[in-house]
């Protein structure tokens, strides 16, 4: 593939990390579903682009704020760098800070890490890219309902102290061990460039190897896992996956190529999701949500398994899913306005599975090959095998 070109990157990744205008977010979310949308060149190009947030995950800044009940914390997101070190941004009232809170012993203690401003409509988004490596896109100025003007910082220590991102940096040969990819979760044209955290400079660089994929987009998996990226084969615009097993130098690249010549995707964009590098599943699924195939692979890739899924009658399919440690698939789903989570062992016949509390929509996260977790707007919930899940008490 050709060399990256870097000249210029600095202005070219600022551009892409200013969020959208909110209302045009809001309305494109509902349609999102397992893929992101491709968007047209025409006006607007920066305003409809933005990076993944906690390694692919539903972007926060996608949910308006509620203010909560007297008395009461609202969750805002969760997320974790591995399976002890664990985040969360709550907020108090309409016009309180937000305020990130942070555990070092898997949730059995927080201890308050940072505040950052309430701007109205504008969330702060948080990305955990290593243990203790967190971004966070902070709202500045007035209220912009979820496009106001934005600032970057950067923590290299699990959010005690925060300074100014570099704009720049040299390109890493590799992931630092442990730390996570970043990309852009939706795409132009012409896409963007795989990152990685170089924790010595508080900077987020450009990944020396891309991976061989067009619109390549990283996969919230833990880095033990390997670091994995979805997207389409440049040969055959066919839907493709790369895995690397050594922190991007070199990439492995699978494609679906069983597919119907008329199924090309336009925009690349499906479902994958592993935790321990080995299971793998990858759902494909129509605009409407409705997966089409379930491909299953056990030994990494190497060999898949079709499926043709069957969901309960109703539900529909959403942004995300999670890989149990039995290797259950456990796809985030919506019946009618309601959240909830579906599971299959093998790809093929998917059942509700029954959790305390709401399911919001974020798809549950895994942190760990051991540790996930998820959150509603009043509570964070931990699990130690994907299926089977506890609150958390913050303090």
């Amino acid at each position: 593939m050709p060399e990256p070109d870097f000249h210029g990157l600095r202005d070219e990744v600022d551009r892409l990390v200013r969020q959208p205008e909110f209302d045009t977010v809001r309305q494109r979310a509902g349609r999102l579903r397992t893929r992101a949308r491709v968007v047209a060149a025409t006006g607007a190009l920066g305003a409809l682009v933005a990076l993944a947030l906690g390694a692919a995950s539903v972007l926060p800044f996608l949910r308006t704020p509620v203010a909560p009940a007297a008395g009461e914390s609202r969750v805002l997101w969760a997320g974790g760098g591995d399976r002890t070190r664990l985040y969360a941004v709550l907020v108090d009232c309409a016009t309180c800070p937000q305020r990130l809170v942070a555990s070092t012993d898997g949730g059995r203690s927080w201890d308050r890490r940072a505040d950052f401003p309430s701007s109205g409509d504008d969330p702060v988004t948080v990305t955990v890219l290593g243990p203790e490596f967190l971004v966070a896109q902070v709202p500045v100025g007035p209220a912009g309902k979820g496009g106001g003007e934005t600032v970057r910082r950067i923590s290299t220590d699990g959010g005690a102290t925060w300074r100014d991102a570099d704009p720049g940096g040299t390109p890493r040969a590799a992931a630092v061990p442990g730390t996570r990819l970043w990309g852009c979760l939706i795409h132009v044209p012409q896409g963007c460039d795989i990152l990685v955290p170089d924790p010595g400079s508080a900077a987020v660089v450009p990944l020396a190897t891309q991976p061989p994929l067009d619109a390549a987009v990283p996969v919230d998996a833990p880095p033990s896992a390997g670091h994995w990226v979805r997207g389409c084969d440049p040969a055959t615009g066919r839907r493709a996956v790369a895995v690397s097993s050594n922190g991007g130098r070199s990439w492995q690249k699978m494609v679906f190529d069983r597919e119907p010549e008329a199924d090309r995707p336009v925009d690349c964009a499906f479902d994958l999701a592993t935790t321990d590098g080995r299971t793998v599943f990858a759902t494909l699924s129509d605009e409407q949500g409705v997966p089409r195939r379930v491909y299953r692979s056990v030994d990494g890739g190497v060999t898949w398994q079709a499926k043709d899924p069957r969901l309960p009658d109703g539900w529909v399919v959403q942004a995300g899913s999670t890989v149990t440690v039995d290797g259950t698939h456990v796809l985030l789903a919506q019946l009618e306005s309601r959240f909830g989570l579906l599971t299959s062992r093998d790809g093929r016949t998917y059942a509700p599975l029954a959790v305390d509390g709401p399911v919001h929509h974020d798809a549950p996260r895994a942190v760990a090959p051991d540790r996930w977790i998820r959150h509603d707007d009043q509570t964070v919930y931990l699990s130690d095998d994907g299926l089977h899940w506890r609150p958390l008490d913050l303090g």
